[in-house]
């Protein structure tokens, strides 16, 4: 007799063996790859060291001499101050400011004292000291985000969904800020406080700024008008309310006492009233704050100090500056030699074969 034995069927399930086998390999060659990047940086600081170890009489007296030569210079010239205002500039006034910090610079850069003299009003010998004038956006605290939502709101509704504070951030540049930081740096401790006046004026002078300064004032004044012509007309209804309920009352033989509970329209109506006053008050309020702010077309917020901070430090000093140049051209004269006779034991071993 015959017994016909069932065929084995192919098991489908998943070897769990060899897939650990394959993940095992694979966390191998990833961890192999990541140790021989480590090992290669470990070598290449070796050899650094061992570089420098082979020169280190050389550097060392290149960086003797380029901090002497620091000192000589720094001794030599007479010591630098930096003096820094803060300003707020109204109107879209920060490109023109911008304009004439950059005009100021080339006078600097071409040492044309006189001129630059004329527009600080200035001596010469005090334009003379000026070594550089900067200027950039002051940007501190929760600001960008302030600025991000005044901008926002400006937008139609379909442009507001293609601009998040991240694409805002990105393309946020210095001239967009809301206050800037003025920066004089001279041999003249006293003389940014003299400039300051002519900087300022330099915007407030023109003839369209004015034109735009006045255009709002008008406007600040026609909006105080109407905000104080609307809290009249509310305070002039709300006594017509009242008269009207009190009459009602009189009629009715309840009294003179005013009951707003005793008429839910009049209820209501009063409520309305009160929220509309108070909407009125909050706008006068930020119309005060406008007319504070834009009183002026630049606002200066921190004035230049009667007298600038000497400018010190070893990172802005000659000594670091000429430590820099002599151990870098050391460095890299060092590097061409070392090129140069890898290359020509390069050039043998090629002849040889």
């Amino acid at each position: 007799m015959s017994t016909n034995l069932p065929e084995q069927q192919p098991s489908e399930e998943v070897d769990l063996g060899q897939l650990f086998k394959l993940i095992g390999s694979a966390f191998d060659r990833f961890f192999k790859f990541i140790g021989s990047i480590l090992k290669g940086l470990f070598y290449l600081l070796m050899d650094l060291l061992v570089f420098i170890q082979g020169h280190i009489k050389k550097l060392t007296l290149v960086a003797i001499l380029g901090i002497l030569t620091g000192t000589y210079f720094d001794i030599k010239n007479p010591p630098l101050y930096e003096s820094h205002m803060v300003v707020e500039p109204n109107f879209y006034s920060a490109s023109q400011l911008y304009t004439n910090i950059h005009s100021l610079n080339n006078f600097i850069k071409s040492k044309d004292s006189i001129a630059l003299s004329r527009a600080l009003n200035i001596s010469l010998n005090e334009a003379a000291s000026i070594k550089i004038i900067n200027i950039e956006g002051s940007t501190f605290g929760n600001q960008q985000v302030t600025l991000y939502d005044e901008f926002i709101t400006e937008l139609d509704t379909a442009s507001r969904k293609y601009v998040d504070f991240q694409t805002y951030k990105k393309g946020f540049v210095s001239l967009d800020s809301r206050f800037h930081d003025i920066a004089i740096i001279s041999t003249n401790a006293q003389v940014a406080t003299k400039a300051q006046k002519a900087i300022v004026e330099s915007v407030d002078n023109k003839d369209y700024l004015k034109r735009k300064k006045e255009l709002n004032d008008k406007n600040i004044e026609l909006r105080n008008a109407l905000n104080i012509r609307q809290i009249d007309e509310i305070d002039s209804i709300q006594r017509t309310i009242r008269d009207v309920m009190r009459k009602t009352a009189e009629h009715t033989g309840t009294g003179t006492n005013i009951n707003l509970a005793d008429s839910k329209n009049s209820n209501n109506k009063e409520l309305e009233l009160i929220r509309q006053i108070d909407i009125i008050k909050k706008r006068q309020v930020e119309l005060n704050e406008d007319r504070g702010r834009m009183a002026k077309i630049v606002n200066v917020i921190s004035d230049f100090p009667k007298r600038g901070v000497r400018v010190r430090g070893f990172l802005k000093s000659n000594k670091f500056l000429f430590l820099s140049l002599f151990v870098g051209s050391m460095l890299a004269i060092l590097i061409l030699l070392e090129l140069n006779k890898y290359l020509k034991q390069y050039k043998r071993e090629k002849l040889k074969q």
